[in-house]
């Protein structure tokens, strides 16, 4: 039991002990000398239930379905390409940008002439390009490739930077080791830094660049005008060749229609299932 001066504590219902609510019960048939001390026995006031509540069960359910909407809502937003994120298509599997620097950018970012950057694919919040892992070796590059000689580094310096492109992007374009997507890089990139040269030999800046590069039926998908570059828009098929094609003709020039049919038949699975959860949820809060 537990002593409580009655003078302290006249009325007590109930209290908190060590975290726990307690129920007094008074026993009136002890008392203690001219302190008139009342002895209290303590009372669990928790109740014993042998089975949850019908009422419990469905605030849990409730609770739960509402939790769960919230989430796969907040993962979506999350997983949801930018408003100027590139679209692959449905039946294409690699899309990206090649991103030549003019030269003329501050820093890292200015050479003698213009030069290769790297070629990226538009994963993640960048679009909907999927990341394909290298089919051989992902060792990096331990030599200099001809085209990245011209940013006018040392070489450790050009091999530090071919090794931060292929970790950084290569690693996901489908390449078969780090020489092959540097030498891609190289031969995607020849024709369109000649024009970037010819128009920056004639005085033009990153705008004259872009003209030429357009004019020659390349898309320059966006540029980077603070570090004054260009990316120029890119796809690859099953095969895993990269080409230069404008965004609207990439299901035309990389296609893989097997691949267009299962993503289909994939995106309207996940709709149906999206759907369900999102009915389910309602009508549990409902």
């Amino acid at each position: 039991g537990l002593l409580l001066d009655r003078t302290s504590l006249p009325r007590a219902d109930a209290c908190i002990v060590r975290g726990r609510r307690r129920a007094f019960s008074p026993r009136p048939d002890v008392l203690s000398g001219e302190n008139k001390s009342w002895t209290f026995s303590l009372i669990s006031a928790k109740t014993r239930v042998d089975a949850p509540r019908p009422q419990t069960m469905m605030l849990f359910a409730k609770l739960a379905a509402a939790g769960y909407v919230s989430y796969a809502g907040l993962a979506a937003l999350r997983a949801a390409p930018k408003d100027d994120a590139m679209t692959c298509g449905d039946a294409v599997h690699l899309c990206g940008v090649l991103t030549l620097a003019s030269g003329l950018g501050q820093g890292a970012y200015a050479h003698p002439t213009p030069s290769v950057h790297g070629l990226w694919p538009e994963t993640g919040s960048y679009g909907t390009s999927d990341c394909v892992a290298p089919t051989g070796s992902t060792a990096d590059p331990t030599s200099v490739i001809d085209c990245y000689a011209a940013t006018g580094d040392d070489d450790a310096g050009t091999v530090s930077f071919e090794t931060h492109e292929w970790d950084k992007h290569g690693e996901c374009a489908g390449a078969v080791d780090a020489p092959t997507y540097l030498a891609t890089v190289c031969d995607l990139a020849e024709k369109p830094l000649a024009l970037m040269e010819t128009a920056r030999d004639a005085g033009g800046d990153l705008d004259a660049m872009q003209t030429a590069v357009e004019a020659a039926g390349y898309e320059v998908f966006s540029t980077d005008t603070y570090n004054s570059q260009l990316m120029i828009s890119a796809c690859a098929g099953a095969d895993k060749e990269w080409k230069l094609v404008a965004e609207a003709n990439f299901d035309e020039a990389c296609g893989d229609w097997t691949r267009y049919r299962n993503r289909r038949v994939a995106r309207v699975v996940r709709a149906a299932f999206r759907a369900s959860i999102v009915v389910g949820g309602v009508a549990a809060l409902a």
